[in-house]
């Protein structure tokens, strides 16, 4: 062998022991290994909601704690519209290698794609992979002090006394809080006027005034009300009684099974690599335990919740059929 081509293999041998040493054997990871560097550049987590709520509030802190993680730029793009799909249809189309995330929410994916199907641009359980589940907003119900009832069942004995007289703000079709009251109603079969808010603000105020009756929604935004007067809270719609709120026990515990919390978790595209999934689940929880961010959530009205890929899948695919379930029989589907 010539000088020149001892040269070259010696070369050669040099770059396929370094690329061993970074990919593993022939240059390939293996599949069951996690990713060998991760991230490879900034990292976009998707808020599929204008800034200022709670899917921003966790957006924002889980953006600074995972750069804290990986000493790598991590960013927060707010992309509302059409209800979080604007969003979370842009995280869907982006490239699968784990530096697009999406905030989810049970609204815009699971509730979203049951209602509106023709115009929905994606399926969730096709079309994204699950990192982790966050937490949830519980949803609590208030009455209004005009009306005379402070607990689940006299407001609705006087529904049921009175069809058609009492009535609830719905501050967002799809909601959590719509669907626990759609719920109520096929429970009880209590004539309780729906009449539609284009937000809580606008429903929280017809509560405050008395030109409603009653009001399902997250502890952040019933709080003012609570605060001020106008409002008793009568019954958690959610898996367990709410933190701050002791007192106030469960509809299931009233002899409602109503529970139905706004969740909160992180998604990412479909094809993500397994290894790559489990790395950015089990950073994402590194990132968002310790006291100080459960402090933050909780001023969001959150509870922090950190669970595994599998629970966040449990939870789309509970929304989904719960979605379908209710919104079959109170006519929220547009075909």
């Amino acid at each position: 062998m010539t000088l020149r081509r001892r040269t070259l293999a010696a070369s050669a041998l040099v770059i396929l022991a370094g690329a061993a040493l970074v990919y593993g054997p022939a240059g390939a990871q293996s599949p069951g290994q996690p990713p060998t560097a991760f991230p490879k550049g900034t990292v976009r987590i998707v808020v599929p909601f204008p800034p200022g709520g709670p899917a921003d509030a966790v957006g924002r802190v889980l953006a600074q704690r995972l750069q804290d993680v990986w000493k790598s730029p991590v960013i927060v793009e707010n992309r509302p519209g059409a209800s979080g799909t604007i969003g979370a249809h842009s995280v869907a189309q982006a490239a699968p290698d784990g530096h697009t995330l999406l905030i989810s929410a049970g609204a815009t994916n699971g509730a979203a794609e049951v209602l509106n199907p023709k115009t929905t641009p994606y399926r969730t359980m096709r079309d994204f992979s699950m990192v982790g589940f966050i937490g949830v907003s519980p949803t609590l119900m208030v009455v209004s002090t005009q009306a005379p009832a402070t607990t689940v069942k006299e407001f609705v004995e006087l529904a049921k006394a009175n069809p058609g007289k009492y009535s609830y703000a719905n501050a967002s079709a799809g909601s959590a809080p719509s669907f626990a009251f759609e719920l109520l109603k096929q429970i009880t079969s209590a004539d309780i006027l729906q009449v539609p808010f284009n937000g809580a603000a606008p429903a929280l105020a017809a509560l405050n005034g008395g030109h409603v009756s009653a009001y399902m929604g997250s502890v952040f935004s019933v709080l003012p009300s609570l605060q001020a007067g106008k409002a008793r809270a009568v019954g958690a719609a959610s898996s367990r009684r709410i933190e701050g709120y002791p007192d106030v026990p469960t509809l299931t515990e009233q002899g409602y099974p109503v529970a139905w919390d706004t969740w909160y978790g992180v998604l990412a595209p479909a094809a993500v690599p397994a290894p790559l999934l489990d790395k950015l689940n089990a950073d994402l929880r590194a990132a968002l335990d310790g006291e100080e961010v459960r402090q933050v959530l909780a001023r969001q009205g959150l509870e922090r919740r950190l669970g595994t890929r599998d629970q966040m899948r449990e939870a789309v695919e509970k929304e989904i059929a719960d979605a379908i379930r209710v919104g079959t029989a109170a006519k929220m589907i547009q075909n």
